[in-house]
């Protein structure tokens, strides 16, 4: 299928037909197969690799619609669990943060959009450091917590939504790019929306670092059936490519707590249920695999110059 054709599908038809979102192929292998670790669901769901491509992704057809997936992947206590009831502060990656600060020039005042914000933790940390941050997200809840208790300018849907005529300085997505549908369009969405020179930063999952190939299923990246891509350096730089943007720096994110464990705990209705063992295990192994390749990178993207 031809790359532009990806940017028409719906959502819905292109995850659950379990097209390859980097390059539209149908010819796939299970990589990886096991449960949904974070909410008991007593199926287990398959991490699917393109023959074409190469690029890893979770295997959509196993939903019977949009709605099953969003139903079955995000239940309700879904954003209590990933915030401790907070506002989202493991969003508030502090890496991310300096990273765009460090590549923005004259940040200050700089508009700079943040999707998935999620109850708006991140864009509160940008607009602290003296940017004019706002954010978009799909959630009702979150983003009206977002706008009630930290007074953020939050959209609430997705990022076509947004009007085109706007521009922003910088667009950011912390723990998002790898929930995305259809990667294609938005990353196209995203392009369309900088201003000319404008940075694109995103955190992700390194799909094969070390810590991916020692965990198997159990990696707290697959996180699956939401994260339904499951990215590396090289397939990052191809969608951020295609999009018509160019990556200018690659960094290795340290500060995470990501790094005090590479297993996902046992858990029942999101909430871990932890050991003295998992702990000491966790522990030891978050250690030593931090010293090596991070298992969470980033990307610094700028548009083109017209």
């Amino acid at each position: 299928m031809p790359k532009h054709s990806l940017l028409e599908l719906s959502d819905e038809s292109r995850f659950l037909a379990s097209l390859c979102p980097y390059c539209g192929d149908q010819n796939h292998s299970v990589v990886r197969r096991g449960p949904d670790i974070l909410f008991e669901q007593g199926v287990e769901f398959q991490a699917l690799a393109c023959r074409r491509c190469g690029g890893w992704f979770t295997d959509g057809s196993q939903f019977a619609s949009l709605s099953d997936y969003y139903e079955r992947s995000y239940p309700a206590a879904y954003y209590q669990t990933a915030s401790g009831g907070r506002s989202g502060d493991p969003g508030s990656n502090p890496s991310i943060r300096t990273t765009l600060l460090e590549h923005l020039d004259a940040p200050s005042g700089k508009r700079v959009l943040d999707v998935g914000c999620g109850n708006g933790g991140f864009p509160n940390y940008l607009r602290q450091a003296g940017l004019d941050a706002e954010g978009v997200e799909i959630s009702p809840t979150a983003s009206e917590y977002a706008r009630t208790v930290y007074g953020l300018r939050v959209t609430t849907g997705i990022l076509e939504d947004l009007p085109t005529s706007v521009r922003y300085d910088a667009i950011t997505m912390v723990g998002t790019i790898e929930h995305l549908l259809n990667p294609q369009r938005t990353l196209a969405a995203v392009a369309q929306r900088l201003a000319t020179g404008g940075l694109f930063v995103f955190d992700f999952p390194v799909a094969n670092c070390l810590e991916s190939t020692l965990a198997g299923a159990r990696w707290w990246g697959l996180d699956m059936p939401r994260h339904t891509i499951h990215l590396t350096y090289d397939t990052a730089t191809r969608l951020v490519g295609d999009a018509g943007m160019a990556v200018t720096a690659r960094v290795a994110i340290t500060r995470t707590f990501f790094h005090y464990g590479y297993l996902s705990p046992p858990s029942r209705n999101g909430f871990a249920r932890w050991s003295i063992g998992g702990v000491a295990v966790q522990a030891v192994a978050g250690f030593l695999l931090a010293t090596g390749r991070s298992a969470l990178g980033a990307m610094v993207c700028r548009k083109a110059q017209v």
